[in-house]
């Protein structure tokens, strides 16, 4: 049982007492009274514990070394690595990758500004403004999870089909049914269609809380793409939303668009799930961009066509594998 909580404290020492015949060790008692009272007790009560140092803590003493840590107070010779101070954070326009120490100096957030650029698991992607959003200009191509974790790829078409966990694929892999309308390439080539439309996803790694777009950004929201839709038709677009994002080439019938927001929208087409095969369809006719889920298995997305001018929302299976598009954090 627990008792004498807010009217006693006890804590143990690690010295036995030497009179004692069932292994009973020393423990200090403060309570009521003024005093520290010292007395011993059997291995199964249970008493606080406090740590002390020991006498001589060895390390690296010199503060101009990143080893240095106050609590030593013997220097051991340890000390190699100079402190270099500056912005480690490659978020930002300031990040110095000489740095081993963040002295606060981290200014204005990489991305956005003319000619900014990201580098992101070995892929500099182009961003956009778009009002008060900064997007990613190109769709994503990662492999793993921003914490390092492999994404699930390669799947064979009944596994995409069926399993309900996080994957990637890239249009036209293996030995599933494809179809490809592009004017400009043939997206059943996997190694073409990685190049030109990066990866597709399905809505279980979009939802994985280990995350798939960089530290600072995020995969956009229902209503994050909906501000986007909003200040398009704000300027001028009514009803020609979807041209203003879709790139001047590579969609069939002349289904191009305008890009006047150098959003670049390409017809990455989608894997289908309710394909034993796990079949590719759309590439060249349409595009596709996923939105966490609202709620278990289903989540909105945006649609493109080469025969629409606007952008369409609807929901569907999480097993479909779409493209997804990052969104820098407000």
């Amino acid at each position: 049982f627990f008792s004498n909580l807010g009217s006693e404290g006890g804590w143990w020492s690690s010295s036995l007492n030497p009179a004692s015949y069932n292994d009973a060790h020393w423990y200090r008692k403060l309570g009521e009274e003024p005093g520290i009272y010292r007395m011993a007790a059997n291995h199964y009560v249970g008493f606080s514990i406090r740590c002390l140092r020991d006498a001589n803590a060895w390390g690296c003493m010199d503060p101009a070394y990143l080893e240095y840590d106050p609590l030593f107070n013997v220097d051991d010779g340890s000390c190699s690595t100079l402190v270099v101070l500056g912005c480690t954070d490659d978020r930002f326009v300031n990040f110095d990758p000489t740095a081993n120490m963040n002295d606060g100096s981290c200014g204005d957030l990489l991305g956005c500004e003319a000619g900014d650029a990201l580098n992101y698991q070995s892929h500099t992607y182009e961003v956009a403004t778009i009002g008060d959003q900064c997007w990613f200009a190109e769709n994503l191509r990662a492999e793993h999870y921003l914490n390092g974790d492999s994404i699930p790829s390669g799947l064979p078409g009944g596994d995409w089909s069926w399993e309900a966990i996080g994957a990637s694929a890239v249009y036209g892999e293996g030995t599933s049914d494809c179809e490809s309308t592009s004017p400009e390439l043939d997206a059943c080539d996997e190694v073409q269609s990685l190049a030109e439309y990066g990866r597709l996803y399905n809505a279980y790694a979009v939802d994985d809380e280990r995350g798939l777009c960089p530290q600072g950004w995020h995969v956009p929201t229902d209503a994050e793409w909906t501000v986007l839709e909003d200040y398009i038709t704000s300027q001028g677009f009514e009803g020609n939303e979807g041209m203003a994002l879709k790139t001047t080439s590579g969609w069939s019938g002349d289904g191009h668009g305008t890009d006047n927001f150098e959003f670049a929208a390409l017809p990455g087409g989608f894997r289908y799930s309710y394909s034993l095969d796990g079949a590719f369809f759309n590439a060249g006719d349409y595009a596709y961009w996923w939105s966490p889920s609202p709620n278990s298995g289903y989540s909105y997305y945006r649609r493109l066509g080469h025969d629409t001018s606007g952008i369409f929302r609807a929901w569907t299976d999480g097993r479909e594998g779409f493209s997804v598009r990052c969104l820098r954090d407000e």
